[in-house]
């Protein structure tokens, strides 16, 4: 008798795909300091600012970081998915989040929004890093705080300071969200399989109070507006490139 035996060539669906991955999740890192990358920022404590002469103690420092963009070397960029991160200052001044499955590659730029665009701010309150139970929301006009600083200070009305800063109209000049755009061309980035990257940052909050920025003249900010706007810029100078890894 004659028995015939088949074997097919054809892959198992079952067999597991064993081809190289081509992402890889990322580390940003955020080195909170005070009027220079030797000193550390702190909450609770005080912090003299040498262009104002004035004196802040800060109880809270949150804001919100989105919308990551990477240059490639070749010009184009890559834009993250989906990408909202609150920063939230406690005991530490290093503050840090991940990044998932950023593609391999090389680049020599990254931009990122600080605070949460429009589209996000007119899909009402949300999940995780975008909860209103993270202080972040405003209720009374559904739309996100880019950026919180609370605290004391000798020198403003009734010893107490308070800016939340938010707005993501143009019509009236109260954006308050910014892109920041941070060159990498001389210590350029690598995604690949055999690093665990990591992209550091300095954040020098005594920017914010930079040219003339006194909280002996305002100490409070609650809405949408100009002087919201003018914070917004300064806030913004706040980032620096420490190094990448």
């Amino acid at each position: 008798m004659l028995f015939a035996v088949l074997f097919s060539c054809k892959k198992n669906p079952t067999e597991p795909d064993l081809g190289l991955p081509k992402t890889k999740d990322i580390q940003i890192s955020l080195k909170h300091v005070w009027c220079g990358a030797d000193n550390a920022f702190a909450l609770n404590q005080d912090l003299f600012h040498p262009i104002t002469e004035e004196t802040f103690n800060f109880t809270t420092c949150k804001y919100y970081l989105s919308n990551f963009q990477f240059r490639k070397t070749d010009g184009t960029w890559w834009s993250h998915p989906f990408s909202y991160n609150l920063v939230a200052v406690s005991q530490s001044n290093v503050s840090t989040f991940v990044l998932p499955e950023v593609p391999f590659g090389t680049y020599d730029s990254v931009r990122f929004l600080i605070g949460i665009d429009s589209a996000k701010n007119v899909s009402g309150a949300q999940a995780g890093d975008l909860a209103p139970s993270n202080g972040m929301f405003w209720s009374w006009s559904s739309g996100y705080i880019m950026i919180k600083l609370e605290g004391s200070s000798p020198q403003a009305d009734f010893n107490n300071f308070s800016f939340h800063i938010g707005g993501f109209m143009d019509s009236d000049n109260s954006n308050t969200t910014r892109w920041k755009t941070i060159s990498l061309t001389a210590t350029p980035f690598t995604v690949s399989g055999q690093n665990n990257p990591k992209l550091k940052l300095f954040v020098d909050l005594a920017n914010t109070w930079n040219s003339g920025n006194l909280v002996s003249e305002v100490n409070s900010i609650h809405s949408a507006s100009t002087r919201a706007h003018y914070m917004a810029d300064l806030f913004m100078t706040a980032f620096l490139l420490e190094g990448v890894e």
